[in-house]
């Protein structure tokens, strides 16, 4: 959902997936592999852009740990539950502190 590609896309073959996609672009590259839409100002107008990219690297971080191919590899549900809570009351105080400012 956050890279607006499908795990049956075009570009996944020979091994390479969405997962590794995802994995290799982190952290730096997380503004090339974002769905554009997601990075339009318009979104996040009272949110600076290192704050959304932040985010952005947590959530995709969040995701490629979920969807590591051995069990144990991946987080339990509860603590990325904690964590996705986490990233959305921090972009939800940003943005009210920003609507008070103005």
């Amino acid at each position: 959902m956050f890279t607006g590609k499908r795990p049956t896309d075009n570009m996944f073959t020979d091994g390479f997936n969405l997962h590794n996609f995802v994995k290799q672009a982190l952290p730096s590259g997380v503004k090339e592999i974002a769905d554009p839409r997601l990075l339009r100002e318009t979104e996040w107008e009272s949110i600076a852009s290192d704050v959304r990219l932040k985010c952005l690297t947590s959530i995709f971080e969040m995701g490629v740990t979920c969807s590591s191919e051995l069990p144990r590899g991946r987080k339990n549900i509860t603590i990325v539950a904690v964590e996705l809570c986490s990233v959305r009351d921090k972009l939800h105080q940003i943005r009210y502190e920003g609507i008070n400012k103005a």
